[in-house]
């Protein structure tokens, strides 16, 4: 998160869709995006995404979010 975006998360989602085009394009695939997005995104320096990111994490465990 820190070297490939410098804490942006929109810098960070943007380098993920510019990996996964690549590695679509290549005909491959990944089964471990999420959490390793998830454990990116945790890094993020923004209190108020962080609490966003919490509170999405918890209704989506609790099946109140897809």
């Amino acid at each position: 998160m820190r070297e490939v975006a410098g804490g942006d998360v929109s810098k960070l989602c943007q380098h993920t869709r510019e990996l996964l085009d690549k590695l679509y394009a290549a005909g491959e695939t990944t089964t471990d995006l999420l959490p390793n997005l998830l454990v990116a995104l945790a890094l993020a320096p923004n209190e108020e995404f962080q609490l966003w990111l919490k509170t999405h994490k918890v209704l989506w465990s609790n099946k109140k979010l897809d």
